[in-house]
């Protein structure tokens, strides 16, 4: 019988959200790590929705909701061989919500903002001084101009490491990610950011996807 070093791979009970996946996942744990500009984290999928409302009711100040989702084929533009060769997203905000506001859209949306794959969103404070972001590949940033502020939001919940590994750090030619669009009760992101359209969120941008 032959046996793969992978079959005995510890599993660190790090999880994927549904909508991506990649060999790595059992080389990950949770943890986080300071950067100039704030702090990024890995957080198992079942912490990001428990994580995004602690944000959010640590805040003083006025919030907003951002979304960042993929254009539709319609929507991008094709070169004159019809390839689209760099894709798009479309980007959102809803400004001057409260906590309240903030708690129904994660009640009624976080499934599919969260597990969609190629969705990043977040909430921020009025003026931009503080921000939370879920990424792909379950990788979370919080941006601040007062990170000390912030700390005890990642410390409370997560180990600071010295150098942290993402999903990214494992990915090569050999061994990609894979992202997909999650799908719950016939509905998609598309879908959610419709409704959220007829709430308060408005477009604001389309740019080059990262």
């Amino acid at each position: 019988m032959i046996f793969r070093f992978d079959q005995f791979r510890r599993d660190t009970g790090f999880r994927f959200i549904k909508g991506c996946r990649a060999s790595c996942e059992k080389k990950l744990r949770e943890g986080f790590e300071e950067t100039e500009r704030g702090f990024v984290a890995n957080v198992s999928a079942e912490n990001i929705d428990r994580l995004m409302r602690a944000y959010v009711a640590a805040q003083t100040e006025e919030l907003f909701l951002f979304i960042e989702k993929p254009c539709n084929l319609a929507e991008e533009e094709p070169d004159e061989r019809g390839v689209v060769t760099q894709p798009h997203v479309n980007v959102y905000y809803w400004d001057g919500i409260t906590k309240e506001q903030a708690n129904v859209v994660l009640d009624e949306y976080g499934d599919w903002l969260i597990n969609d794959g190629f969705v990043c969103f977040g909430f921020g404070v009025k003026g931009c001084a503080s921000e939370i972001m879920k990424d792909k590949y379950n990788v979370i940033s919080v941006y601040s101009v007062d990170p000390p502020k912030e700390r005890p939001l990642l410390a409370q919940r997560l180990p600071q490491v010295a150098e942290l590994r993402t999903a990214w750090d494992f990915f090569d030619r050999c061994h990609p990610g894979e992202c997909f669009q999650y799908r719950k009760d016939g509905k998609n992101v598309h879908d959610v950011v419709e409704e959220l359209l007829q709430q308060g969120l408005y477009f604001a941008e389309r740019k080059a996807a990262r």
